[in-house]
């Protein structure tokens, strides 16, 4: 689940990524880069029409109400 919900924040930041905005980063004990995600929201999950969808997957709206990295 916290994969996702990774992918998720990605493709929400991205297109404040492709104008330019840099955000807070850190890197951890292993060498790994995070990045700050903004407030806002988005949804996350598996669309219907998706291929090879589950039926256990659904899409459901996520509202982040502060920044994390």
């Amino acid at each position: 689940m916290r994969v996702a919900f990774v992918v998720a924040a990605m493709l929400f930041c991205a297109p404040v990524f492709a104008q330019g905005v840099k955000f807070k980063s850190v890197t951890n004990s292993i060498g790994i880069e995070l990045i700050e995600i903004p407030a806002g929201k988005f949804t996350m999950g598996s669309p219907a029409s998706e291929k090879d969808r589950e039926d256990n997957e659904a899409q459901v709206a996520v509202t982040m109400t502060k920044p994390s990295v």
